[in-house]
């Protein structure tokens, strides 16, 4: 591509001469002219060398407003006609210029004049131009049809202009072969070989060539052969004007010295093959003050754009497909020459800046295919010379701006694309001179304003993919000179206007996917430029018009049109058609003539008679759809003329006969369909009244993928079928074909099916082996048998049902992409394992078998419908957590026994459990959607307490039966009440569900408290929610029936639970069927219930089954809701889940093949190294921070009850894991985990404030208390011991109360023995376990020592003044302050502790009832300021950092 720069010659284009007395000169311009106006002169003819230099002189007066370039004398010898004779000093020179003719094909040349002239001078041929002294120094054969390889014209040692230059519109060189690479020992300065068609590489010594100012080497095709790498050498031609290498392949090139070349005006090197960041290549500014064109494009580059900001003479600036980056460069709107801009198809992002309209002679703006954003500035009409404006294929939001349709130059407008919003405003009228209009894919809205017309100049209007609205006015007629229209994928209304009569250049038109209405329009059938015509998905009705024999493709397909199909007998230049789904009626019309239809789709009509005839085979015709019609008679003969046919569908018609041998032969059908799937091939003949045997010739059929034969009447077996090398997808349902199935091994089958025949005898093991197999449909056969196992492919479908196939489903095992499964009515046994990796299963009928078991459906949130009805199955529902779109489930004539995980699943419509006997209880949904009844089978009654607001005298005690059989969804026969007596007595209140039913529920008790003083027992303590004083009450004792079911690895010590004060939905999915885990075996056992190690999934686990109470059940469910939620930690064991009643409460963790920390000391304590015990502690305190790190989610706490070694687990490698983590009740264990019955937990790891107050009961193990169990973990793992484990419960509490510390070992490391010290002492403080992880975590001692001696800073928010004691509240009981004086005596009067000074604070917080003996404090805050010595010692650092 070249641009004008400066004009040699301004001469017309007429042969001008000069008189000078008796001579006339001759100037004839050469064909070559870089510009119209500006001619080269290739011949002068003058009397003598005086007269011609005076001539020329004259001459060069006609010139005078031109810049010369250059001017070559011309010597006398050879350019005088009557010169005759060559000089002997010039024949080497001959016969290298005579080469020029001979390589090249000169007799073929457009222009040889005197190179067939053995009398003339060679400075005399056409193209050839001499210096004074006869030497030839230019060669210009631009354009002159030049074929061959170039010679070799280093012999020409005077030759410095050589342009053989290549194409042009009418005239071509083609001069092909090796780049010369004698080129470089030349004297050449301008070279000019754009369109070559050189090879190979350029010579590395192309630097060689000082002098060149003009290297042309570009290739307009674009298929330049020219590779590699530019020589680097070429740096150094610094003289270099004009450089273009586009084109070509080259690969890389050196652009360091780039800013040296000053006089360079022109530079290309597009469409090549370079890459990198062009800034590192060049440097972060061009600096050439004489360069007007700059192109990169099409390359490989990336980075920012090239800066140009100092090229003050830069006209045309291309930097377009390549991968560029960065925002619109602001650098050219300060440069005010530039004509044009192409950067488009990079990664730019960002808005464009309102400061382009400083640009006044930008007349091309190219941005599109970027990703610019935002709206786009309203200053358009403030580029006086604007004209393109191309900006499609980005991300521009907002409307169009009004400046656009004041930017009245513009003649090509292309937004397609876009975001852009809003309206056509009718100001488009003031773009006359428009001809593209291109807004297709925005969201633009609205109707068309009648202006849009008045801009007659349009060639395109491309509307398509947008929101607009309303009908389509006549004006549309004014646009004569349209030739492309796309109304398409809009919601345009009403008729197509006929207003197309008058557009004799109209070539598309596009109106689908609208809701025109009405006939098609008839002035189409005047438009003979007509090549495409796309109507389809509107509501167009009535018959169709001819159209113009120039119409090539043909799209009205999903319309309502009618009438017969003869309008198309004149289409004879079709290539495509379809006019599928409409009305069309009548027999078909002959394709006889239809010499280029590749595509014809007459599918989903009504047209009736024969398969049209007609065909040949000239007719490149790859795809024939006639189904879904009302065609009779046998197969058209014909159509097997067709060598090209790629797709043939004629099913669903009335053929009849037997299959046609001869399309079987067909094997070149190839499909090559919309989804992009070449090479596949499809004949189906599918739903027809087809004959006969399945043609043996379908074997050779080589190419044939797909097969599709269903329902119709064939017969025999399918051996030819499988014999079909390639075949993809076989259809043979339907039809009455018997015997075997073959074996399918080697075959590439993705879909099967042969349901509905008579096939019998067993599945071939072949099945396994196929490793793409997507459907299999074998149903409704005679199969028998088991189903090959293991399937290495995995089916999305698989139906075998109505069969005699028998065996185990372990065929299911593998498979993980099933959406449907079907396996009913036949007999299969034994149980399913899994389905829980479909997580795409959607439907699934696996009724009338012998199948035992079902695994859990959790989590399989696509399935609809599942049906196990009339089977053997037994045990539990399966587990339906998460099932979202569950609509059908029949579970129906099966030995299920349980329905407790028979969740609440709201998507579900049809449900059906009858027809067998469940334990109870059973759920709402069970009972009451799904037909389930429930007995027991194990009876054993409880007696049960409630005290409930009214009076005896009004009670009814059937309506509280009825209420409470309802509201725990048992029967009424289970409920007794045994006696009622009315009390008045202080009760905690607090609402549930008992409400509903209009019962004020006061407490619940499995244990009676009698009136009498003699016998009471004291009040229970269970815990509800508030306090009342003084209300009457009846106290009802309840006989409940309760259900013991019998477990072989387990008894369950389930109470009874009122279940409307317990809510288990935020853990549902935590829980685990318990009929999942496999293999138990008892490994342990205590207070706290049974441990068993057990498979889960094939993984190895521990499951806990827990002894709990009522309330103990409530407070469980609540902890796993949290620990749920909580994020895994290596130090922490894993919670897995856990099952729940009327299965046993178990916990399931993952198992710890180390075992308990506790029993590992007291087997392995004299082997226990300091580095062991150390690698055992960090671990722990990591746990412990994790934990209390998550307490942060949703601000609840998780706080460890109970920590101490024995809770500790140690992985194989002997890492300790921290287990029971917000898990441990309020039971009675063995004496090393003794607890008190008043919630507190175990005395031998607790605070002193913890036991004196009991603030357990209200808020759990604060931090501070787990950090003093932390220590005493310690104490454990350097003794080896239990704390205390020789005294009494009670005397450990007076001990710990009264200050009385455990004794330190005396080998514990100077480390333990300060974090010892410190959490005994920070039960007045909170601990940090990130500051006890820090310390753990550091090499040795002396460094922590350092470290804590720089964090010694006390802040002002630290200190505390003491409070005085006279200033608290007096309203405390006499046990309070007793306790309240105790703390402030421990803390603030011991003599003891002189040092550190202690300053504290205490605001106790309070909740009292009336009687004033129920205060519990809330919260204590204690602060110290500890005055540390100048030099104090490791442990009193550890000890001031924790507060002590």
């Amino acid at each position: 591509m070249k641009f004008p720069t400066q004009c040699i010659f301004s001469l017309d284009s007429n042969r001008k001469k000069v008189k000078y007395g008796e001579t006339t000169l001759t100037f004839e311009p050469s064909f070559y002219q870089p510009v119209p106006t500006a001619p080269r002169v290739s011949r002068v003819t003058v009397g003598s060398i005086g007269l011609f230099a005076m001539a020329f002189a004259q001459y060069l007066s006609f010139a005078s407003d031109c810049e010369f370039l250059d001017v070559f004398p011309i010597p006398v010898p050879h350019f005088l006609r009557h010169q005759g004779v060559q000089h002997p000093k010039f024949e080497a020179e001959s016969v290298v210029v005579r080469s020029l003719y001979d390589s090249l094909d000169g007799d073929h040349w457009v222009d040889n004049t005197n190179w067939k002239n053995a009398t003339a001078s060679y400075c005399s041929y056409y193209g050839i131009s001499c210096d004074a002294d006869g030497h030839v120094n230019r060669i210009v054969l631009s354009y002159n049809n030049l074929v061959g390889p170039l010679p070799n014209l280093s012999g020409l040692s005077h030759l410095v202009h050589l342009d053989l230059s290549g194409a042009i519109y009418y005239h071509q060189n083609f001069i092909n072969g090796p780049f010369p690479d004698w080129i470089t020992s030349t004297q050449l300065n301008y070279i000019d070989f754009e369109d070559h068609q050189f090879s190979g590489t350029l010579p590395d010594d192309l630097g060689n060539l000082v002098n060149l100012t003009w290297f042309d080497i570009g290739v307009n095709s674009l298929a330049g052969a020219l590779y590699g790498p530019v020589p680097s050498s070429w740096m150094k031609l610094t003289k270099m004007q004009f450089f273009g290498l586009w084109g070509n392949g080259f690969d890389h090139i050196n652009l360091t010295g780039l800013n040296d070349m000053i006089d360079l005006f022109y530079f290309d090197i597009g469409s090549c093959a370079f890459q990198g960041n062009f800034t590192d290549m060049v440097g972060a500014e061009i600096r050439l003050p004489k360069l007007t064109t700059f192109i990169v494009g099409s390359n490989g580059f990336y980075g920012p754009l090239p800066n140009l900001r100092y090229c003050e003479n830069l006209l045309y600036y291309f930097a377009y497909t390549n991968s560029f980056d960065g925002h619109f460069p602001e650098w050219v709107t300060s440069s005010p020459n530039i004509i044009r801009i192409s950067i488009d198809a990079n990664l730019l992002t960002g808005p464009i800046p309102a400061s382009i309209s400083q640009m006044k002679k930008l007349d091309q703006l190219t941005l599109s295919v970027n990703n610019f954003n935002g709206e786009l500035p309203d200053v358009w009409d403030q580029m006086p010379l604007l004209n393109r404006l191309l900006l499609f294929s980005n991300n521009f939001t907002g409307q169009i701006p009004p400046s656009m349709y004041r930017s009245v130059n513009l003649q090509y407008l292309q937004l397609s694309i876009n975001q852009l919003t809003g309206s056509i405003s009718p100001e488009i009228k003031n773009l006359k001179k428009l001809q593209f209009f291109n807004v297709n894919s925005n969201l633009l809205n609205g109707n068309l304003p009648d202006e849009l017309y008045n801009c007659t100049n349009l060639i395109q209007l491309q509307l398509d993919t947008n929101q607009f609205t309303g009908d389509i006015s006549d004006g549309l007629s004014q646009l004569t000179r349209l030739q492309s229209l796309t109304l398409g994928h809009n919601s345009f209304t009403g008729n197509i206007p006929d207003a197309f009569r008058s557009m004799n250049n109209l070539q598309l038109i596009d109106v689908s996917f609208n809701k025109f209405s009405g006939p098609f329009p008839s002035s189409l059938s005047n438009v003979t430029s007509l090549i495409y015509v796309k109507a389809n998905d509107n509501e167009l009705s009535g018959p169709m018009p001819s159209l113009s024999s120039s119409v090539l493709r043909l799209q009205i397909q999903r319309n309502r049109l009618n009438g017969t199909v003869f309008w198309m007998s004149g289409l004879l230049n079709l290539q495509l058609i379809d006019i599928s789904y409409n009305e069309f009626s009548g027999p078909c019309s002959s394709l006889n003539g239809f010499n280029y239809m590749t595509y014809c789709d007459w599918s989903n009509n009504r047209l009736t008679g024969k398969i049209p005839t007609g065909y040949t085979e000239k007719m490149p015709l790859y795809h024939l759809d006639l189904s879904s019609n009302q065609l009779v008679g046998a197969m058209e003969y014909t159509i097997a003329r067709l060598g090209s046919l790629s797709y043939l569908n004629l099913s669903r018609n009335e053929l009849f006969g037997s299959v046609e041998p001869r399309l079987a032969q067909m094997s070149t059908l190839q499909y090559i369909g919309a989804i992009g799937l070449p090479q596949l091939i499809e004949l189906r003949l599918d739903n027809n009244r087809l004959t006969g045997n399945i043609p043996s010739s379908v074997r050779r059929a080589s190419s044939l993928t797909t097969l599709s034969l269903g329902n119709n009447l064939l017969s025999g077996g399918l051996q030819d079928v499988f014999s079909s090398p390639n075949l993809i997808s076989l259809n043979v349902s339907g039809n009455l074909l018997d015997g075997e199935i073959p074996d399918v091994t080697g075959t590439t089958l993705q879909s099967l099916d042969l349901s509905h025949n008579r096939l019998e005898g067993i599945l071939p093991g072949g099945f396994a082996k196929q490793m793409n197999l997507r459907v299999l449909s074998l149903s409704h056969n005679r199969l028998t048998g088991d189903v090959p196992y293991p399937l290495k492919s995995d089916p999305q479908t698989i139906d075998l049902s109505a069969n005699r196939l028998s065996g185990p489903l372990n065929f299911l095992d593998t498979l993980s992409s099933l959406s449907h499964l079907n396996l009913s009515g036949n007999t299969f046994s034994g149980p399913i394992k899994t389905l829980n990796g479909m997580k795409g299963l959607s439907t699934v009928d696996i009724s009338r078998n012998s199948i035992t078991s079902l695994p859990s459906l959790s989590g399989l949130f696509n399935l609809e419908y599942f049906n196990a009805s009339y089977n053997s199955i037994n045990g539990s529902v399966p587990d339906l957590t998460d099932c979202y779109s569950l609509s059908t489930i029949d579970l129906s004539h099966n030995l299920l026994i349980d329905a407790m995980l028979m969740k609440d699943v709201p998507s579900l419509s049809q449900c059906d459990l009858t027809h067998q006997t469940f334990v109870c209880p059973l759920t709402s949904q069970a009972s009451q959607l799904c037909g389930a009844v429930c007995h027991i089978d194990n009876y054993q009654s409880a007696n049960l307490t409630m005290r409930i607001a009214g009076d005896v005298s009004t009670f009814d005690s059937n309506g509280f039966v009825t209420s409470i059989a309802s509201l725990s969804t048992i029967s009424r026969d289970r409920v007794n009440i045994l006696r009622t007596r009315s009390v008045s007595v202080i009760v905690e209140n607090g609402a549930s569900a008992y409400s509903s039913k209009n019962i004020t529920l006061l407490s619940v008790s499995t244990s009676i408290t009698p009136d009498s003083p003699s016998s009471s027992n004291g009040l229970s303590g269970g815990a509800i929610a508030g306090i009342v004083i003084g209300v009457l009450v009846i106290v009802i004792v309840v006989l409940i029936v309760l259900l013991k079911r019998k477990k072989p690895v387990y008894k369950t010590n389930f109470e009874l639970v009122d279940f409307t004060r317990i809510d288990n939905n935020s853990t549902a999915k935590s829980v685990i069927p318990f009929s999942e885990l496999e293999d138990q075996v008892m490994i342990g056992f205590g207070a706290y219930g049974v441990v068993y190690k057990a498979k889960w999934r094939s993984n190895t686990v521990a499951v806990r089954n827990e002894h709990i109470n009522t309330d103990q059940m409530q407070s469980f469910l609540g902890e796993a809701s949290l620990v749920q939620r909580m994020r895994p930690h290596p130090n922490v064991v894993l919670f897995m889940g856990y099952t729940v009643p009327p299965d046993p409460l178990s916990i399931i963790t993952e198992f710890c093949e180390g075992g308990c920390l506790l029993d590992y000391l007291a087997e392995h304590g004299s082997e226990v190294t300091d580095e062991r015990r150390d690698n055992i502690i960090l671990p722990i305190a990591k746990g412990v921070l994790h934990l209390h790190q998550e307490k942060m989610i949703d601000l609840h706490h998780i706080i460890h009850r109970d920590l101490a070694a024995r809770n500790i687990l140690l992985s194989r490698h002997l890492e300790a894991k921290v287990s029971d983590f917000g898990m441990s009740r309020q039971v009675q264990q063995k004496d090393s985990a003794s607890t008190t019955s008043s919630t507190i937990g175990p005395i031998r790891w607790m605070t002193p404030e913890a036991i004196t107050n009991r603030v357990q009961c209200k808020i759990g193990r604060t931090v501070t208390s787990i950090a003093f169990s932390f220590g005493v973990v310690i104490w454990e793992i350097l003794t080896g011991q239990e704390p205390y484990s020789d005294i009494p419960l009670v005397e450990v509490a007076i001990r710990v109360i009264n200050g009385t510390s455990l004794d330190i070992p005396e080998d514990a490391n100077p480390m333990l023995r300060a974090i010892m010290k410190g959490v005994d002492a920070t039960a007045r403080r909170q601990t940090r376990f990130v500051q006890i992880c820090n310390w753990l975590s550091e090499d040795d001692a002396v460094r922590v020592e350092d470290k804590l001696a720089r964090s010694r800073v006390v802040k002002d928010e630290d200190r505390y003044e003491p409070v005085n004691v006279k200033h608290l509240e007096t309203n405390y009981t006499t046990t309070a302050q007793s306790e309240l004086h105790h703390s402030l005596k421990r803390y603030h009067g011991s003599k003891e502790r002189s040092a550190p000074v202690l300053r504290y604070t205490l605001n106790p917080k309070t909740k009292c009832g009336e009687d004033k003996h129920s205060c519990h404090f809330t919260s204590r805050e204690f602060k110290v300021h500890s005055k540390l010595s100048p030099n104090p010692s490791p442990i009193a650092r550890i000890q001031s950092d924790l507060g002590f």
